[in-house]
């Protein structure tokens, strides 16, 4: 939807053309900038160097890409059942981040690694994973990463006690930045003038840094 309204904004003749492309998620849009012919701008997050700068094949990914600008925020989801009061009670638990490269199956595992909460993760389609945490504790929680507020938990209707857990900035989340969850966001899941801590991750424009004047 973003990539359509810039797509409309910058139009302008045979001046400039902006094409959308769907992709999969973040980490196919860095492939993408990188190796797929005629892609050259991508949305990405901020933490995207956090996953790539380990990967052998992508060496010297900051000389590569640039960032032209931030874009807008996407907050952190923790969504869980009944008895998970605190993150220290997810500890070898099931938590599910979606598909893999999904924006939740890229940044959540990062999050949970850098708060040093072991957790089993699992990447199964989130519609799944939320219908099992309904029958059982098969899955504890799910993870999210998106823009507020998420359609499916303004639809949904969902048993007592399930909810969206807090997550409190630290220094360790360097790459994020505090934000919260409320009432008018979810008003089915969080009380009047109550809010939830989290944490949000910036969506950047990039580019692929091609030489000065080519």
């Amino acid at each position: 939807q973003f990539a359509a309204e810039l797509a409309r904004v910058l139009d302008d003749d045979d001046n400039m053309r902006v094409l959308p492309i769907v992709t999969r998620g973040p980490s196919d849009n860095i492939y993408d900038l990188l190796y797929l012919r005629g892609v050259d701008a991508a949305i990405v997050y901020g933490d995207i160097l956090e996953r790539f700068k380990k990967e052998p094949e992508i060496a010297g990914i900051t000389r590569r890409i640039n960032y032209l600008i931030s874009l807008f925020p996407s907050e952190a989801h923790i969504f869980v059942r009944p008895e998970i009061n605190s993150l220290n009670d997810l500890v070898g638990k099931s938590v599910n981040f979606n598909t893999e490269g999904t924006a939740a199956a890229f940044s959540g595992p990062i999050i949970f690694e850098r708060l040093g909460i072991k957790i089993n993760a699992t990447f199964v389609p989130h519609q799944i994973a939320m219908e099992e945490m309904k029958k059982g504790d098969k899955y504890a929680a799910t993870f999210w990463i998106s823009s507020k507020p998420l359609a499916p938990f303004l639809k949904g209707k969902f048993p007592e006690g399930f909810k969206f857990l807090p997550i409190e900035y630290t220094d360790k989340l360097y790459y994020y930045m505090p934000a919260y969850l409320e009432h008018a966001d979810y008003p089915q899941l969080i009380a009047e003038g109550q809010r939830v801590q989290t944490v949000a991750v910036a969506a950047l424009l990039a580019v692929y840094d091609w030489p000065a004047d080519t």
